[in-house]
Parts: C-alpha cells; structure tokens; sequence
C-alpha cells in the first residue's frame, strides 16, 4: 500500500499532518478561553456576559485561524519545497523495505525527537523565570 505512494506524497502527507496542528491549537485555545470565561459569568448569573463572550471568540477564533490559513497558503510551496528530498518515512519503507511499518517507526522517532528539543525549550524557558513562594 505504502510501497506505491510517491515520495512527494508522503512528504506533503507528513508535513500536511503537522502543519495542522497549528489550527488545531488556536482553535483549542479559543476554546478553553471561552469555556472558562463563560463558566465563571454562568456561575455569576451574567448570562449577557456569556453571550457576548461567546460571539466574540467566535469571531476571533475564525479571524486568527483565517490569518494563519493565509500564512499557510502564502509559505505553503517555500516551506514543503524545503522538505522534498528523501524524507525519514521514505527510507525507510523503500530502502529498508519496512513497509508500512516503516512510516509508523518514523512517527514515532521524529514525535520522539520533538518530545527531547520540547523538553530542552522548556527547561532553558524555565531557568530564565523567577519562581516566588506563594507563602512569603
């Protein structure tokens, strides 16, 4: 199955899957914004706050996620033409003949490698702030 899938189609298959995220995550953050904010004005029976809350984070939501579909769109055939040479999944399902397999080892080295430079950011992040005890 795998086997008969261009190394451009794979490529653009895992760079598609990854830019995606992006959305996922803005729209995610809208989200959680306006369950929390809306929660607090249900509980404090400011039901017009609610509403307002919501249509604005509607609004803001499909605004921020247009602006990055426009980004997308404009960086789109700079950013993939970076990523067409032989790709991790591409060798090995042809060059090591691992099949499909092959493309879900190579998920799961380059998820691995994210989680160890994520974890490296967030630990240089974190020795530059300044932590104060809550009690003093």
């Amino acid at each position: 199955m795998v086997s008969s899938v261009s190394e451009s189609a794979m490529n653009s298959w895992s760079l598609v899957g990854r830019t995606d995220e992006i959305f996922r995550m803005a729209g995610f953050a809208f989200a959680t914004s306006t369950i929390i904010l809306a929660g607090q004005n249900f509980g404090r029976n400011q039901l017009e706050r609610v509403k307002q809350i919501y249509k604005t984070n509607v609004v803001l939501g499909l605004i921020c996620c247009l602006l990055l579909a426009l980004i997308y769109n404009l960086i789109a055939h700079p950013l993939f033409s970076l990523f067409s040479s032989v790709s991790l999944a591409f060798i090995l399902v042809y060059w090591f003949g691992l099949g499909l397999h092959g493309v879900f080892i190579a998920i799961a080295i380059v998820n691995s490698l994210f989680l160890f430079v994520s974890y490296f950011l967030t630990q240089l992040y974190l020795k530059k702030m300044k932590f104060k005890n809550i009690t003093s």
